[in-house]
């Protein structure tokens, strides 16, 4: 939903369109109810390196950030969110835990409900 800082500030976007998808983004935010959790930052790239993901970015139908945040994540895989933190934690406590002697039967009773 935000857009990098690289983004906002590309020589090719003019100052309407940046206003712009500043407004979008605020929009976006209170029509949903929520306050975003990621964090607006600028980041210098060589300009080659930079047509070249733009290019990439546009052919998958994304914006030149989702397509950058994508490649993190891809680098430094999932992270997870505070539920699954939290269910991560029970499980390694044992916590809420079923045993599981007999798999297909325990597969047929979760079937059943």
């Amino acid at each position: 939903m935000l857009f990098l800082y690289i983004y906002l500030h590309h020589p090719k976007l003019d100052g309407l369109e940046r206003s712009g998808a500043k407004s979008y983004i605020k929009n976006q935010e209170y029509v949903l109810g929520m306050a975003s959790t990621k964090k607006q930052t600028a980041f210098r790239f060589d300009q080659e390196l930079l047509d070249i993901l733009e290019i990439k970015a546009k052919a998958e139908r994304r914006s030149l950030n989702n397509y950058i945040e994508n490649l993190l994540y891809k680098m430094v895989g999932d992270i997870p969110n505070e539920e699954t933190k939290k269910a991560i934690e029970e499980a390694r406590a044992g916590i809420g835990l079923t045993e599981i002697s007999d798999l297909d039967a325990y597969r047929k009773a979760l079937l059943k409900e």
